[in-house]
């Protein structure tokens, strides 16, 4: 390449170019110039020579980000060549310029496949080389078993060897199944075996290393024999220093090569059956604590603490199994790593620290390095700062909690902004599992929402709200009620109040308000005068529920009827429904004549059952203290604790009781159910069963259903009938929350919000078992119809504890499929996998829209006839019920976000929708502008047979059926 004159002079011009006009002017005559060589009219470019320098400036030209859409058929010309300058040219503009889905790439496989079978190595590096880095599915089914040749074949190279291996770990990933336990087990051992690769090629056995890792990462079933052959790799290097000086890397034995044999250890359980394989890896691992040195040179420290950070995992992996004086060695090591400087150092420290936390006889010398740990709390690197709240989280116990809750809440006032969500779960966490009374635990959330209002979701709210109210008649309910009105009171007093202030203010002073009005400065005037002050700053919702609040007051505080009587008035011509509902109904029950009905109305909100008391983690340890409860009776067995809610979408769906506050359901149906209520069947079971004939703030929904969709399916709607994995799937695809995955292991939490092109999935992963989850990994397979992005995930979840995940999705074309989710981990020291079908299709991408009559059958008639009209007929699904077309109206616009016209079809059975479906794609030659398309739903229904047929049509195809597909999924039964 160096002799291409023609190619030195085009990068100078570029590199000279005094702007990026000149730049773009430069490249696009040099694009023109190659075009036209590459004409039939141009005859240069049949000289190798000519083509092999043209694809080296697209190559160039593409680097530097022009799009390069002509001359791909050179390049493929160029593999074909004998001399390896051209070939090698070739190859390396069809690795960059192509994607592994292009159409060109069927045109090498037989080049690539020839060279992969020459006997040049050199043909057959550039062949390997290609196929990893182009990786498509096609390559992988026809060229897997040419490479897997080359890996086994004692004739080929050692070079030859390491790109067999990466190559064949990127061809693995992209199709699992061309690798079985069966026949890769006994080959993996063979290579390991043999000391010319163990011993004189570290470079193969890296490669070799490198691929068994992603393997078992996949599935470690079948792999067993590895291990002792791992451990003799491990001996061979720790013990007895066998390497070669080219693999010496200052001083020490081939590191990487160690670390990937740490690793692959961490995928089995520890050999306790082979006695002297265990003191083999005991005493490697003693080597690698005891002669670890820090030296001045960074290179080496860097290699060496790699090595030492993976033994530690090792250790935590193997648990009681391995020698006890380890396990403090480590400790101690890690507690000197945690205060040093270097971040990278001290990342790692804090990170492996917080996997020995979950150890229960590693917590009291953990405890020993608490202050070095807050230090690094305040760290300018946001990395360690959510390693250390990792950490702080995973140490604190009933002895510790109430400092590191403090402190946690002295630093929440001056957290980033990128931290602090997670940093209020966790306190909030805390707050409960460890809470010493109810009055410490409402002072720690009444302060989250003083410092993170923002962050705190309102089932954290709704729990003190719980505690408040209480789970018991006397006395000791009474000063806590007082308690809390007068820190709400003092809160709503101070300036710059946030709105989930106002709403615990305004449950707590309109029901128990009264017990602090015997001081002149809290009366009920003065009350009412710091929640009005509010009532033109909050949202709609929470206008809703000072409203009802205010005709507490009234009931409470004849000297404010008047005041609020007006204020009633004056809203009741509210722009908001709700609004002007509740002011008008308010106002009627506040008649003279209707004294009686208000009394048993507004009467104080009644105490939680003894259902609630017994689920609840807090209520019982704060039992247990005051003796009312046997000491050995277990304080993690009910879903009442936030830890357990949180793993169940970071907190629970909160109790139906406290929901109601916030509710959508109109006064005159919540009061309407105080004299009938059904029991609550929600997920920490904060309903319970209320007694009959008293009302509160927070009217009492008779059906706790989450939507339209709960309510009129019985198996989605019941929380006694354990739902199926495809019915829980089914729930997911109309609701934006429920469960994803359950067993008695792990469970799986999603919460999604869906905003045109774009999405956000938070995922909770609980631990539900007593031991801890290692080695957790979470990955979504590349979708050619989105872009997906993961935060990263902890590795490591302790015993009844819960790690939060977040995926961004960007709809870029119509689809049929889900994305899956793939799920690996080890409990018990068995490994597990899950793949799981994410609730995401095209339904969640469209946005409601609204059209009159005329405009809709215009536009529908427009958009008649294939391939933009789809049409599938079907027996209705037994969860529409009544079979007409409110029930179908209902559900389209609840789960489909569907606008649903009314009136638009003469039939009253037939429903008639319109959405616009939207992507991230950019509009051709329209800048800024995304693509989005129009599209119309008919749906007949027959109630005489109880059939259902359901008709799309949208201006792209795939839409139509794609929506045509999700609609019958949920709407049909069985095909007709």
């Amino acid at each position: 390449m160096s002799t291409m004159r023609g190619l030195s002079v085009f990068i100078s011009d570029i590199r000279n170019a005094p702007n990026m006009e000149a730049e773009q002017k430069r490249v696009e005559k040099e694009l023109a110039k190659i075009r036209a060589n590459f004409t039939a009219g141009g005859a240069k470019a049949t000289d190798g020579y000519q083509k092999k320098k043209y694809v080296w400036k697209m190559i160039y030209m593409w680097m530097l980000g022009y799009d390069i859409d002509f001359g791909h058929m050179e390049a493929v010309n160029l593999i074909t060549s004998p001399r390896f300058s051209e070939k090698n040219s070739g190859y390396v503009a069809c690795a960059m310029l192509l994607s592994e889905n292009a159409e060109v790439l069927r045109l090498i496989t037989n080049s690539v496949r020839s060279d992969l079978l020459s006997k040049n190595d050199a043909f057959q590096c550039l062949a390997l080389s290609a196929v990893g880095n182009v990786g498509g599915s096609e390559f992988a089914e026809n060229l897997a078993p040419d490479v897997q040749k080359l890996l086994m074949s004692n004739a080929s190279r050692p070079n030859v060897k390491k790109k067999a291996a990466l190559c064949l770990l990127r061809l693995f990933r992209k199709i699992p199944s061309m690798i079985t336990a069966d026949q890769w087990a006994p080959r993996f051992c063979q290579m390991l075996d043999d000391r010319s690769i163990a011993a004189m090629h570290l470079g193969v056995l890296l490669s070799l290393l490198g691929l068994l890792v992603g393997v078992l990462s996949y599935s470690s079933a079948g792999y067993e024999d590895v291990v002792p052959r791992v451990i003799r790799v491990l001996t061979r290097l720790v013990l007895h220093k066998e390497c070669s000086p080219d693999y010496c890397y200052y001083l020490t034995p081939s590191p990487w090569v160690q670390v990937r044999c740490l690793k692959i250890l961490q995928f089995f359980p520890p050999p306790m059956a082979d006695v002297s394989l265990m003191n083999k890896i005991n005493e490697v691992l003693t080597r690698i604590l005891t002669k670890t040195e820090v030296t001045k040179s960074v290179n080496k420290n860097n290699a060496d603490h790699g090595i030492l950070f993976e033994a530690a995992n090792v250790i935590i992996h193997y648990d009681v199994d391995v020698d006890m004086d380890l396990k403090n060695q480590a400790l101690v090591l890690l507690g000197r790593f945690i205060s040093v400087r270097e971040p990278n150092i001290r990342y790692l420290g804090l990170e492996t620290m917080s996997r020995l936390a979950a150890k229960e006889d590693s917590l009291d010398v953990i405890k020993k390095h608490q202050p070095t740990i807050l230090v690094s709390l305040k760290d300018a690197d946001i990395s360690i700062r959510r390693r250390a709240l990792d950490l702080l989280y995973s140490m604190c116990d009933r002895s510790n909690s109430q400092e590191i809750v403090s402190e946690l809440l002295d630093y929440l006032i001056t957290a980033d902004f990128n931290i602090r969500e997670e940093l209020v779960l966790k306190i909030a966490i805390l707050a409960e599992k460890y809470a010493p009374d109810f009055t410490w635990y409402i002072d720690v959330v009444l302060k989250l929402v003083r410092y993170a209002g923002d962050y705190v979701s309102d089932d954290i709210w709704f729990r003190v709200i719980q505690i408040v109210t209480g789970f018991e008649e006397g006395a000791n309910n009474a000063a806590l009620q007082k308690y809390a009105a007068l820190k709400v009171f003092e809160a709503l007093a101070e300036p710059g109040v946030h709105e989930t202030m106002v709403k615990i203010g305004s449950y707590i002073l309109g029901e128990f308000g009264h017990l602090i009005c015997e001081d002149e400065s809290r009366r009920g005037d003065r009350q009412f005068q710091l929640l009005q002050k509010q009532f033109t700053l909050v949202t709609v919702n929470t206008k809703q529920q000072l409203m009802t609040t205010y005709v507490k007051f009234a009931n409470l505080y004849p000297e404010l009827r008047g005041t609020i009587l007006q204020l009633f008035e004056q809203f009741s011509g509210h722009l908001d429904a709700e609004v002007q509902q509740r002011a008008v109904e308010y106002s009627v029950m506040l008649q003279p004549d209707r004294g009686a009905v208000a009394q048993a109305v507004l009467e104080m909100m009644p105490t939680y059952s003894e259902k609630v008391q017994q689920n609840s983690l807090l209520i019982r340890r704060i039992r247990k203290l005051a003796g009312d409860e046997p000491a050995d009776s277990s304080l993690a067995v009910g879903k009442g604790s936030v830890e357990e809610a949180a793993g169940e979408d970071a907190f629970d769906r909160a109790s139906r009781r406290s929901d109601a506050h916030d509710t959508e359901r109109s006064p005159s149906r919540s009061m309407a159910s105080v004299r009938s209520r059904e029991p609550v069947n929600d997920l920490l079971d904060m309903g319970g069963d209320s007694p009959a004939g008293s009302a509160s703030i927070l009217p009492v929904a008779a059906k706790p259903a989450q939507s339209i969709f709960d309510e009129l399916d019985p198996v989605a709607a019941s929380a006694s009938t354990p739902m199926t994995p495809q019915e829980r799937l089914q729930h997911l695809l109309v609701n934006n929350s429920g469960t994803l995955y359950d067993d008695a292991m792990l469970s799986i939490e999603l919460q999604s919000e869906f905003h045109g092109a774009s999405g956000r999935l938070i995922l909770n992963y609980l631990n539900k078992s007593g031991g801890s989850i290692e080695a957790l990994q979470a990955m979504i397979p590349p979708v050619n119809f989105a872009r997906i992005n993961m935060s990263p995930l902890s590795s490591s979840v302790p015993a009844r504890a819960s790690v939060q995940q977040f995926v961004q999705i960007d709809c870029l074309q119509p689809f049929m499929a889900s994305p899956i989710l793939q799920i690996r981990f080890n409990s018990a020291a068995r490994p597990r996998e899950l793949s799981l079908p994410l609730p995401v299709v095209i339904h969640k991408f469209i946005e409601p829209h609204q059209l009159d009559g005329g405009s809709f059958m215009k536009y529908w008639a427009d958009l008649a006839g294939q391939p933009r009209e789809v049409q599938m007929t079907a027996k209705a699904s037994p969860r529409l019920a009544p079979l007409n077309g409110a029930t179908v109206g209902s559900f389209v616009s609840a789960g489909f976000r569907l606008g649903v016209l009314n009136g638009v079809d003469p039939n009253p059975n037939n429903t008639c929708a319109v959405g616009t479906f939207h992507t991230a794609t950019p509009t051709p030659n329209q800048p800024g502008k995304m693509i989005s398309v129009a599209c119309m739903a008919r749906i007949e229904t027959n109630p005489a047979v109880g059939g259902i047929r359901v008709t799309v049509r949208a201006a792209h195809g795939q839409v139509s059926q794609a929506l045509c597909a999700s609609l019958m999924n949920h709407l049909g039964a069985v095909p007709m």
